[in-house]
């Protein structure tokens, strides 16, 4: 719980208002699609989980090994 209150930035504020603002937007015209986006973007600003120059969650690591035939510089 303490993950949802901690760690606020820029980037993740601007994720909520934005998510906030697809919902409503796509609320009272009729939209559904993009307030589902909107919902995507406010579910993502409140878990905090995005991939972006400023994310560390998305880092992808390769661990070499012998029978990959990894031998030299890629």
């Amino acid at each position: 719980m303490q993950k949802f209150f901690n760690g606020w930035n820029f980037f993740r504020v601007f994720r909520l208002l934005a998510g906030l603002a697809l919902v409503s937007y796509g609320y009272t015209k009729g939209d559904w699609l993009l307030a589902g986006l909107g919902a995507m973007f406010s579910f993502m600003a409140m878990a905090n989980t995005a991939c972006g120059p400023f994310a560390r969650d998305c880092k992808v690591e390769y661990k070499e090994t012998k029978e990959d035939g990894a031998g030299g510089d890629h």
